[in-house]
């Protein structure tokens, strides 16, 4: 069970490296999920510009 749980999360994990760019040379996870609230934060603010 608990296998299971840590392979779905690490498919999600490596699924939103790949999203984000740069992300996959980050080896650490708080570094990796610090980069990818920084990359959505500033995706965020583009789409609020635009409006």
């Amino acid at each position: 069970m608990i296998n299971v749980r840590r392979e779905k999360i690490s498919k999600r994990m490596k699924y939103l490296q790949d999203l984000v760019p740069g992300c996959n040379k980050i080896t650490d996870k708080a570094g990796m999920l610090n980069e990818i609230i920084n990359y959505v934060q500033s995706l965020q603010r583009q789409v609020e510009d635009s409006d």
